[in-house]
């Protein structure tokens, strides 16, 4: 069969076209029909003479189509015996470049250095641990309080920064030295204000909740991150309130009036005395 193309441009072009869809070359004559018989050949329109290179294509896919099965094959395992060969040779090349570029990996061709050639370590080269920020003691109070709205006495833990920074990143344990440690975290607290957290949301480490009717509250420790560095506290718990100290007994002692330059003062104000009390705790009366 002959196939024809545009001899301007290369174009493949189809049986009675009289124009070049490409370049548009308008040909003289209409491209003829391909004939089916014969071998397979390329022929370009308008007729024209091949170049060099064309007629040496043509030789040789002449010569590659006429040529013996037999001889085609030793030609493909001729290729096949070189692309094995230069796959070898390149393995080889690149294995013995990387021995070279490792002279430890061949035991006879490497030499352990000597104490002498070994150059001593120096503190810039030694390992320095990076300095941890010193551990700040919190100041803080914990109590078991109450929701006044519910008036769920005892279902609350009250926690109170006493120191003058907020915290933040709050982590609150119940009862972390005896029995079933429960924990709890917090978000942050600003100095000296109040975190209520109800006990029901405590848990232990297999989960389980917080029982406040069957559990007590001994100790608290409280662990929370500050300006200076991280910070723990262990207090003991006590009821909402009970930590305050008893309203001191203050006896209120009038001065005596001091009469002026003109005697106007002539009256005076007595201090009392103060009360004396007998061993029972009663009031003794003169």
């Amino acid at each position: 069969m002959v196939y024809f193309y545009c001899a301007q441009c290369g174009q493949t072009l189809m049986p009675g076209l009289q124009m070049c869809q490409k370049c548009g070359q308008v040909f003289q004559h209409p491209v003829p029909p391909a004939g089916e018989e014969g071998e397979n050949r390329t022929e370009y329109w308008p007729p024209r003479a091949p170049t060099q290179q064309e007629q040496a294509i043509r030789q040789a896919t002449s010569k590659w189509n006429g040529a013996n099965p037999a001889s085609k094959a030793s030609i493909f395992a001729i290729l096949a015996i070189f692309l094995i060969g230069f796959a070898i040779t390149s393995q080889l090349h690149y294995t013995r470049s990387l021995a070279q570029s490792l002279p430890h990996a061949e035991s006879s061709s490497y030499t352990a250095p000597t104490s002498s050639q070994v150059s001593p370590r120096t503190p810039q080269a030694a390992y320095q641990p990076v300095p941890q920020p010193a551990s700040v003691q919190l100041a803080a109070k914990a109590e078991v309080g109450y929701n006044q709205m519910r008036g769920d006495r005892g279902m609350t833990l009250v926690i109170t920064n006493q120191n003058n920074y907020a915290w933040s990143n709050i982590r609150v344990t119940i009862n972390p030295n005896g029995g079933l440690p429960f924990s709890g975290r917090g978000t942050g607290l600003a100095a000296g204000y109040v975190l209520t957290v109800p006990l029901s949301e405590f848990t232990a480490a297999t989960g389980l909740r917080f029982d406040v009717n069957n559990l007590k509250v001994n100790n608290v420790q409280i662990s929370a991150d500050t300006p200076t560095g991280p910070g723990t506290i262990t207090v003991s718990a006590m009821p909402e309130g009970a930590d305050a100290p008893p309203p001191p007994n203050i006896f209120r002692t009038p001065v005596a009036n001091t009469p002026d330059g003109y005697g106007q003062a002539d009256t005076t104000i007595p201090s009392p005395t103060p009360p004396q009390f007998n061993p029972d705790g009663s009031i003794a009366t003169n």
